[in-house]
């Protein structure tokens, strides 16, 4: 199994400021190498001039490029496990004045709630999410989890940059398109990117945990 994992939105709890009132944490899961690589070869196959920077970036992205970049990959065999927290509701006081706590702790609840879906996997995260959540290496991830010892959850833990990693970008375009239909409400999850996102996201392979919600509840 190989996971990407990305994020959308901040840990900022200055909401009048313009911090996110939501955060998203989500992961695109492949059962095999074989699903993995036919999709990198389908995004490969997406034109140059829909990056930014080197990279398809969901923030920098025109929005007719959004409907191609998942039309592209529309048959393509993977899963999204997802939690959407909504800040404003937030009541641990430790998480809501700690920010690199508060991504380090809902990046935990996604490797550690995963019911047995998730196993042997290699999972990818962005390095530079590493260094803001105030992690010096995977290891406590690594860690967290496989900590139920009747599941193997991860074969690894590894950091990479999301420039040259074209499942961190997927995952990005998919933490990305989750914010906008919160944000921008139906209109937003009328789009055929919205419902792709969404179906992906169904139990068991997938997971659309709103953390207002007990683990593993699907709304």
């Amino acid at each position: 199994m190989y996971a990407f994992i990305d994020d959308s939105g901040d840990a900022g709890m200055k909401f009048r400021q313009g911090s996110s009132t939501h955060l998203v944490m989500s992961m695109c899961l492949f059962k095999t190498e074989q699903a993995w690589l036919s999709t990198q070869r389908a995004l490969q196959g997406l034109p140059d001039f829909m990056k930014t920077a080197g990279e398809f970036k969901h923030a920098k992205m025109k929005e007719r490029h959004k409907e191609v970049f998942f039309k592209q990959i529309e048959n393509e065999d993977f899963y999204v496990r997802a939690i959407i927290v909504d800040k404003t509701k937030l009541t641990s006081q430790f998480l809501a004045s700690h920010a690199n706590e508060m991504k380090t702790h809902f990046l935990k609840q996604l490797l550690t709630h995963t019911w047995g879906q998730v196993q042997d996997c290699k999972i990818i995260i962005d390095g530079a999410d590493l260094q803001a959540f105030g992690m010096k290496s995977t290891d406590y991830l690594f860690e967290k989890a496989n900590e139920n010892k009747k599941i193997r959850v991860a074969s690894e833990v590894l950091c990479a940059d999301s420039k040259t990693s074209l499942g961190l970008q997927l995952a990005d375009m998919v933490a990305g398109t989750i914010m906008a239909g919160l944000k921008k409400g139906q209109p937003m999850r009328d789009t055929d990117r919205w419902r792709q996102v969404r179906q992906r996201a169904y139990q068991p392979e997938g997971s659309w945990w709103l953390f207002r919600t007990r683990p593993g509840q699907n709304k």
